[in-house]
């Protein structure tokens, strides 16, 4: 099965990972927002100095940890990365493909820069099999190298069966070039050591909420269940504005979901309820709530009748690190 040799360990073991010492230095992680776009020829400058070839030390640090999550084995796998740098270029130009408002189905020529890409300072990445492959295809359609990273992780989710490479393809790494039947119901989380227990821990609890999404029909139908015959189109297109604010693809309306779900169960400052422990809630896009005084209770609203809902469809084991749980477990 795919993904067998993969270690199973829990969420809590995951949060412990995460807060060990980075293996590589490391630049204090920020949160992520959209920054003002360089100039074109700035940012290419910027993405061109890292194109040359990796050291040693470099190449080592691109191969993250992979983990299975105990009791969704074969379902949700997390990918943990020593540094900020590594995940940005091993996933970045990914999310961008998938969920960029502005770039979405595209493959940037270069190694995303934090001055123009959101997707460049998360600290949490979310995927499925099938995504990565038709990023790689679209890659090698459009005669696009993949960065070293990127060649990596393409070994990496070949070598562990969740993206199949293709009969015809040359074998041996990096040479996988053509894929077919990746898997879309499972979900892979790229996590990285940012140095802030709390916000590694916030980011895992969100991610772990796309993982399920991805992973089990019954809470993803769920979920569009209610998007589409709860919500009215007021309600929806507030939340879309606000996704298409923090720099989402908000006319794809998978991605909505999936977000409306993860956002909705776990961000807590964002929508103004606030935590019974001490920890700050924030995004992986920043701590910006949605404009308006009315829309902000309307979403405040929405919050607490979906996390009612939503809870008996929540597969065990549910996400959870001691007094960090998701809000349909309050």
């Amino acid at each position: 099965a795919a993904g067998a040799e993969v270690p199973s360990v829990s969420m809590e073991e995951v949060a412990r990972l995460l807060a060990q010492p980075s293996k590589v230095p490391m630049v204090a992680a920020t949160r992520a927002r959209r920054q003002p776009r360089l100039k074109r020829s700035d940012a290419s400058a910027v993405a061109a100095s890292e194109g040359e070839a990796p050291s040693a030390e470099e190449l080592a640090d691109y191969d993250p940890s992979m983990f299975q999550w105990e009791g969704h084995e074969g379902a949700v796998f997390f990918l943990v990365y020593e540094s900020q740098r590594a995940c940005r270029l091993a996933l970045a130009r990914l999310s961008v493909f998938l969920e960029d408002r502005e770039m979405h189905g595209q493959v940037l020529h270069q190694p995303a820069t934090i001055q123009e890409y959101a997707a460049a300072s998360y600290t949490g990445h979310n995927f499925t099999p099938e995504d990565v492959a038709r990023f790689f295809e679209a890659a090698e359609a459009a005669e696009i190298p993949l960065h070293p990273a990127e060649q990596r992780l393409q070994a990496l989710l070949v070598q562990t069966g969740l993206v199949p490479a293709n009969e015809q393809a040359a074998s041996g790494y990096p040479n996988y070039s053509c894929f077919h039947h990746a898997r879309r119901d499972a979900g892979i989380l790229g996590l990285v050591k940012t140095g802030d227990s709390t916000q590694n821990a916030e980011t895992l609890l969100h991610e772990s909420m796309h993982g399920l999404f991805y992973s089990y029909s019954v809470l993803r139908d769920a979920t569009h269940e209610y998007w589409t015959t709860c919500l009215t189109a007021e309600e929806r297109g507030i939340f879309e504005t606000y996704l298409s604010d923090l720099g989402y693809d908000a006319t794809n309306g998978f991605l909505v979901v999936n977000e409306f779900l993860a956002y909705m169960t776990t961000e807590r400052s964002l929508f103004g309820k606030p935590r019974h422990d001490k920890a700050v809630a924030s995004t992986r896009r920043g701590s910006g709530k949605p404009s308006g005084n009315e829309n902000l209770q309307l979403l405040q609203r929405v919050q607490s009748n979906f996390n009612t809902r939503i809870r008996a469809s929540v597969p065990d084991p549910r996400p959870g690190l001691g007094c960090l749980k998701c809000i349909f477990d309050d």
